[in-house]
């Protein structure tokens, strides 16, 4: 995937969407009130972007019935432990299951965030008022579990089918997700020129 460069249109739509953005936000954050429910803010949210003409973006995307992504959790906050501590087993046996779990997320649609520090399997939460534990690197482990990372990355952006179709629904297709006793799901991406099948 190429970096574009945005032209002065492509900047100021941007800027007009963050704009529209903001003013739903301040609308949003203005109704809610202790009570009120997931459906009623998720109502006032596509009655405010409707009414600047627009078409809510998460709306209908694959298969999801809302119009915004209400989520009453805390998880960007402190005090929830890293991707490594939340690994069961002991030290070597979180490694594993790590590098399964973003292999699941890299190939799954949707955007990727993760938290600093994660990509070299830090097991101390991020903080910003510290840098990053990076004298982790000095042990195997951690080391093998970054270079994982890093092509991870390098693979995820190789190749359009992770990434290309994220906001189409032809862009995703479940192969099974019916071997619950098995644990074993199996899916599709696709994009204009490949195919790859993801097997978990």
């Amino acid at each position: 995937m190429s970096v574009s460069i945005k032209s002065a249109k492509e900047l100021q739509l941007m800027r007009e969407a963050g704009r529209l953005l903001e003013i739903t936000h301040n609308e949003l954050q203005k109704a809610i009130k202790p009570g009120i429910s997931t459906w009623e803010i998720d109502r006032l949210g596509e009655q405010i972007i409707r009414s600047f003409g627009c078409t809510p973006s998460f709306l209908h995307y694959n298969g999801y019935p809302a119009s915004i992504c209400v989520s009453v959790n805390d998880e960007v906050v402190h005090g929830k432990a890293t991707i490594m501590q939340k690994m069961n087993g002991d030290y070597d046996e979180k490694f594993p299951q790590a590098r399964a779990l973003y292999m699941y997320m890299y190939a799954h649609p949707g955007k990727k965030l993760n938290f600093m520090g994660n990509e070299i399997g830090q097991f101390r939460e991020w903080d910003e008022k510290r840098q990053q534990d990076w004298s982790l690197l000095d042990y195997p482990k951690h080391r093998e579990f970054h270079r994982f990372m890093a092509d991870l990355n390098a693979f995820y952006l190789a190749h359009p089918a992770f990434f290309e179709k994220d906001y189409e629904r032809d862009g995703f297709r479940w192969i099974d997700c019916h071997q619950e006793a098995g644990c074993i799901y199996a899916f599709e991406r696709i994009s204009a020129k490949e195919r790859i099948a993801a097997v978990f």
